[in-house]
């Protein structure tokens, strides 16, 4: 399925209208093949959405050059830290070069307006505090276990989230950041023996590796260095204090600091990054209000500073002072100078005024199912009706999302009494050649569409 015939030899295009829920993925798909060889940002509304188009990406559309940047699960200002599963899942995109199926001249990051507003530490961090353990290495169990406390790792009796370790014996335990699973590293005497990965809940071994990477936490970091960066830049910013309560005295004191991590900023001494120049962003795709959500946002951290600072007024002796938030997140014009950019286009859910920077896919909803009542006779005759106008002229298809979708499915279409029902088939490209027949396809769209010669439509649209 081609729809973007017209945008062949055109980058001037800035604004794709007409494009809903169920058509975007397919329009993404098509814009990755069309910018070939860029790094592609697309923003969407929230970290769910960013697992959604993930996993339909990588199932549906079988694409390796693919990773989730999601934004952080706690608040601005907030004393809560965020997740470590959040900050590993952002670490491995920050460190997209580990990852062998990315070719590094052809990426596509999902991120949201959360995470798009953030600022990172820059691209020279990563490079600091990490190191490889082979196997067969001459290195002993005491010199990891010293390498990893002064790189931040948490000592615990079980491994259980990222950026931790356990020793137990000859063999330690260690959740490497960015890994997808913990590592079990066997030692025999001071060599390494074998390196595993295994399931921190069953404790079985999934598979074996020769090596493993081990680095610091850009985003959480918890080493002396930083610590002591950290001291230093709050003390230059708000002077000295004596209070047991805030960051810095939690720090010089080993005590693990919930929420400092909304101070990052303080850890570095160079200044933070947006992500577009971490990554180097070459296209960046959003909806059309991206911009008023982003400003909306902008606004709603700039009270929080607000607020934050007078508690600190009140009681600076127990209120750690709160960073500006031009040092840790985009202002409005930082803001406005990335969304007037060439690289920066939109989707429009409407039809846009018609110029030379805009491209109507020219993609309709299923209206035919809006206002159906539950009953389930109803409900075939209105199913029937657009079949019975449609087939022959126009391809078209059922989707569904797992077994027992599948099974609605097919109970449902065989009270239509059709000659021609296909459910074999894996994709729409291959279900387009034959317009007499109705296919359904596993495919977990959001919500169905019609192009000319194409109607799809989602079972949870129908029932």
């Amino acid at each position: 399925m081609k729809i973007l015939d017209k945008i062949k030899n055109n980058g001037n295009v800035k604004y794709f209208s007409n494009v809903n829920k169920g058509i975007k993925p397919f329009l993404i798909d098509e814009l990755q093949e069309e910018y070939k060889q860029k790094k592609i940002l697309v923003i969407l509304d929230n970290n769910n959405e960013i697992n959604y188009y993930f996993n339909l990406f990588k199932g549906y559309f079988k694409k390796n050059n693919i990773l989730k940047f999601p934004s952080w699960d706690n608040k601005p200002y907030e004393e809560v830290s965020p997740s470590q599963n959040i900050l590993n899942e952002r670490f491995k995109t920050f460190n997209f070069g580990e990852n062998k199926k990315i070719e590094n001249d052809s990426l596509l990051i999902l991120t949201n307006i959360d995470a798009f507003l953030q600022m990172v530490p820059n691209r020279k961090s990563l490079g600091e505090d990490n190191f490889y353990l082979n196997t067969k290495d001459n290195f002993s169990l005491e010199q990891l276990n010293k390498r990893l406390n002064d790189i931040g790792y948490e000592k615990v009796s079980v491994v259980l989230e990222p950026y931790e370790y356990a020793v137990r014996g000859g063999i330690l335990d260690i959740w490497p950041i960015g890994a997808e699973n913990p590592r079990r590293i066997d030692f025999f005497g001071n060599k390494v023996e074998s390196i595993k990965s295994f399931n921190p809940i069953s404790q079985i071994s999934i598979k074996d590796f020769n090596s493993i990477f081990i680095s610091h936490s850009l985003e959480s970091p918890r080493s002396k260095k930083y610590n002591q960066s950290f001291t230093e830049n709050y003390r230059t910013l708000f002077g000295p204090s004596a209070s047991d309560q805030l960051f810095i005295h939690k720090l010089k004191n080993g005590i693990r600091a919930d929420g400092i991590e909304n101070w990052l900023p303080l850890f570095y001494s160079n200044k933070l990054c947006n992500i577009v120049d971490f990554f180097n962003i070459e296209i960046i795709f959003s909806d059309d209000d991206f911009l008023q959500k982003a400003k909306e946002k902008i606004k709603i951290i700039l009270n929080l500073y607000s607020e934050n600072k007078k508690l600190n007024e009140l009681d600076n002796e127990n209120v750690n002072c709160s960073i500006h938030p031009n040092t840790f997140y985009l202002s409005n014009n930082q803001l406005e100078n990335i969304y007037k950019s060439r690289s920066f286009k939109e989707f429009s859910y409407f039809s846009q005024k018609s110029s030379n920077a805009s491209l109507d896919i020219a993609c309709k909803q299923n209206l035919e199912f809006q206002n159906v009542s539950s009953s389930n006779e109803e409900v075939i005759n209105r199913l029937s009706s657009v079949i019975r106008n449609n087939i022959g002229n126009k391809k078209i298809i059922i989707t569904y999302s797992e077994g027992e979708e599948k099974k609605k499915a097919l109970n449902l279409v065989k009270k239509l009494s059709l000659k021609n029902l296909r459910e074999n088939i894996s994709s729409i490209n291959e279900a387009m050649d034959d317009f007499d027949s109705l296919d359904l396809i596993d495919m977990p769209l959001q919500e169905g569409f019609e192009l000319p010669l194409l109607k799809v439509i989602t079972l949870s649209e129908i029932v």
